[in-house]
């Protein structure tokens, strides 16, 4: 969170880069963060199929 939060303040542009891999237990507040952003969340244990779709995506959206 403190990095995406830096991020947005030092580097706005690169904000719609991040992908956060989630795994294990969190906190709320960590739940509540995800839901809030824009950014992507891929939730471990993930698939090679789940991660390519992911990127596929992602440069789609780069034209």
């Amino acid at each position: 969170m403190d990095f995406y939060a830096a991020l947005e303040k030092e580097a706005p542009e690169m904000v719609d880069r991040v992908t956060f891999l989630t795994g294990g237990a969190f906190t709320q507040g960590a739940r509540d963060f995800l839901e809030r952003t824009a950014a992507r969340t891929v939730e471990k244990p993930f698939d090679l199929k789940s991660l390519r779709a992911l990127v596929t995506d992602w440069l789609r959206e780069r034209g």
